[in-house]
């Protein structure tokens, strides 16, 4: 019955993508979501949709009589994100934004004998088509919009390469369904009534990253990644479950083994820990400054459909049944009972929250037995640098334009922001709809020859210190047999691959031949980081790929003055900043205009350096020798008191011990226990022993 009713619900819904271009994002229990390009075509949908279902036939229950089916539509207008994240092996749509959250409310209020309920910004864009009374649509539209969806047939020339097309695109769109369900999904085992548990968890972690990165596409995708990466781990290996969906900072989850509910318990039990300690989601967290509470978990077990639904046109594999909304109705309960905070070593998670047995409404209350600190450092925002930013996007512009490959390296000392300027480049690159790749070194791996390529490959083909072996197996299983012995070989794995045949040059070719075998012919940015710690190799293999890849900007950061020779292309040096620069940015700092033997003073301690500009006002500040833009003390006493406190700076090591020794005790325990980030991307182990003296 459920399977029946499921299957004559989602065909009503093919209307909304057949005739108005909607796109069906989310099949999901009793409910689903579309998204729309032009909202009169949302509100035609809905009506359609709406007659559909008043048009099956009642059902007859046992005890209940017939029962006619209903629907509740919310509709709203607004931003919406979509992506896809995860790697080549397993993957996974997601969706958030304001709109969707609006929608949700409006479907909340909406009436189920009414066709849609509609925000404000809906009804203003469609009043003159549609008649609404306090936001719900009273009137079926007695009009049609007339609309084309363009058709392309692909011409069959070679069947065999027509097959061979067909299985590598079959193998690329399983990626999209969790292991556990692809013999279904293909249709070698039929969907079916089972007993399982569902998991619902709320993340505040990935809602309040998704709301701070709103504007920020790029990072918004990171962020949804990083928890996806940590959910599949728990979830899909550790406990043999199935991820089913990932939308507004929320995730449905089904297990269906021998021992499902404790599977269920001990995933939801895991979950803060593992984001608490993964760096990917504590370095936005930190860079945003904000603090998270722990995930909201609710899990039930019961009877439920799992398998695929929907009509000869459109089908989705999904979950149908009671149970599935009992789990987020438990969820939204456990919710209420406690608030915390997301630490870096959560160990536990005192929310998760399971059905008892005896009653609906009930919950468990887990509380982990410890707590610790966290730390969190704000990074500098990147002030002036308006000719640079053009420049940039001039670059941009032009390369669109031609489709050449170009070279640009961002140069500059450290502190001048040259690390900024490249995560802004990325962000202009990424508006046009081009794809990212990264790579970087470090000082640490300054002596390791390839390093800097090694990452490539690895952030390339999503290869991380959390990868399983098996994991990366599956991603090396789908490459060509003689590209994956040259990556397995270079990046020194021991997974009982045959070594490549070739050996010194002719290895070093293959190398670099690989590369242009791993990354897109779409349009790209591939970003090098702080290359003056990459070896000699390296370099001639970033001006190598300047030369023959197609359709690229390659991008390289570096200090000057700590490489072994400039590289070829274009240049971009980030110098000191004039008077006029620093005066800028004491203002953005202090909110007030510095005056002019407040900035000549500051001007001669920091050279322009945008960095020591920071630290020394941060200083003046805390020390009350700066107030309303002007010097309380003369310049020649607060000179004399940066000697004695040891407050002046001359190098980036001694700004970094000098925030060290300005923290609590228990942050400076916390940055000793976890090698914390402080400033770039590591804290250097000679720094470290300094610290400890």
């Amino acid at each position: 019955w459920v399977k029946r009713i499921g299957e004559e619900i989602y065909a009503a819904f093919d209307v909304l993508e057949n005739k108005y271009q909607g796109a069906i994002q989310y099949h999901e229990g009793d409910a689903g979501i579309a998204l729309f390009e032009r909202p009169e075509l949302a509100v035609m949908g809905a009506a359609a949709v709406k007659e559909a279902i008043d048009n099956l036939e009642p059902e007859t229950l046992n005890g209940e009589g017939q029962l006619k089916l209903k629907i509740r539509q919310g509709l709203a207008t607004g931003s919406v994100f979509t992506a896809v994240v995860g790697d080549s092996y397993r993957k996974i749509p997601v969706i958030d934004g304001k709109a969707l959250d609006s929608s949700y409310q409006m479907e909340s209020d909406a009436d189920p004998d009414g066709y849609v309920h509609v925000d404000d910004q809906t009804r203003f864009l469609t009043d003159h088509l549609f008649k609404y009374e306090n936001g719900e649509l009273i009137e079926k539209p007695t009009f049609d919009i007339k609309t084309s969806r363009d058709t392309k047939e692909l011409p069959i020339q070679d069947i065999e390469k027509q097959i061979s097309f067909l299985e590598r695109k079959k193998e690329t769109l399983l990626a999209y369904f969790p292991p556990f369900t692809r013999d279904e999904v293909q249709g070698k085992r039929t969907g079916k009534n089972e007993t399982a548990t569902i998991l619902f968890t709320k993340m505040p972690t990935l809602e309040f990253l998704a709301d701070v990165f709103s504007h920020d596409e790029d990072r918004l995708a990171e962020a949804y990644n990083a928890h996806f990466l940590v959910l599949r781990e728990l979830i899909e290996m550790e406990h043999h479950g199935e991820i089913d969906k990932l939308y507004s900072g929320k995730v449905i989850a089904r297990f269906r083994q021998k021992n499902h509910q404790e599977d269920a318990k001990k995933a939801a039990l895991r979950l803060p820990k593992l984001l608490g300690k993964n760096e990917v989601i504590k370095g936005m967290l930190h860079w945003a400054g904000i603090e998270a509470d722990v995930p909201v978990s609710g899990y039930t077990p019961g009877l439920v459909y799992i398998g695929p639904v929907g009509s000869n046109n459109r089908r989705a594999f999904t979950m149908l049944g009671g149970k599935v909304n009992l789990a987020a109705r438990i969820m939204a309960a456990a919710k209420k009972h406690h608030h915390g905070i997301l630490t870096d070593v959560a160990r536990g998670n005192k929310y998760a929250c399971e059905e008892e047995l005896k009653g609906i409404g009930k919950v468990k209350l887990y509380t982990p037995p410890e707590e610790s600190l966290t730390v969190m450092l704000k990074r500098k925002r990147l002030i002036g640098r308006d000719a640079e930013r053009a420049h940039l996007a001039s670059i941009i512009s032009s390369y669109y334009k031609s489709e050449k490959t170009k070279l640009v390296n961002i140069i500059s000392d450290a502190g001048f922001g040259k690390t900024e300027l490249t995560k802004e480049f990325e962000t202009q690159f990424k508006e046009q709809g081009g794809r990212i790749y990264r790579a970087g070194t470090a000082e640490q791996a300054k002596d390791i020859p390839g390093y800097l390529l090694q990452d490539f490959v690895k952030n390339t083909l999503g290869i991380t210190t959390e990868t399983t072996k098996e994991e990366i197996r599956t991603k090396l299983d789908t490459l060509p047999e003689e590209t994956r012995k040259i990556i397995h070989h270079w990046l020194g794995l021991s997974l009982g691959y045959e070594k490549p045949a070739q050996t010194g040059k002719e290895l070093e070719q293959a190398r670099r031949q690989t590369l242009l075998d791993i990354i897109d012919d779409t349009p790209k940015l591939l970003v090098f980081n702080d290359v003056h710690w990459a070896d000699e190799n390296s370099l001639e293999v970033v001006e190598w790929l300047s030369q023959n890849l197609r359709n690229a900007i390659i991008t390289t950061n570096y200090r000057p003055k700590e490489i072994s020779r400039e590289l070829a292309g274009t240049k971009i040096q980030l110098g000191a900043f004039g008077t006029d620069g620093i005066k800028q940015h004491i203002e953005y700092l202090i909110k007030k205009t510095p005056d002019k033997t407040a900035l000549t003073f500051i001007e001669e301690q920091t050279q322009g350096n945008p960095l020591y500009i920071e630290e020394i006002v941060h200083f003046l500040q805390e020390e009350k020798l700066l107030q309303d833009g002007k010097l309380t003390r003369t310049p020649q006493e607060i000179t004399q008191i940066l000697e004695q406190t040891g407050e002046g700076l001359t190098t980036i090591e001694k700004l970094v011990l000098q925030r060290y020794r300005n923290l609590r005790d228990a942050e400076k325990q916390t940055i000793l226990d976890y090698a914390a980030c402080m400033f770039g991307e590591e804290f250097p182990k000679h720094l470290l022993e300094k610290a400890l003296g």
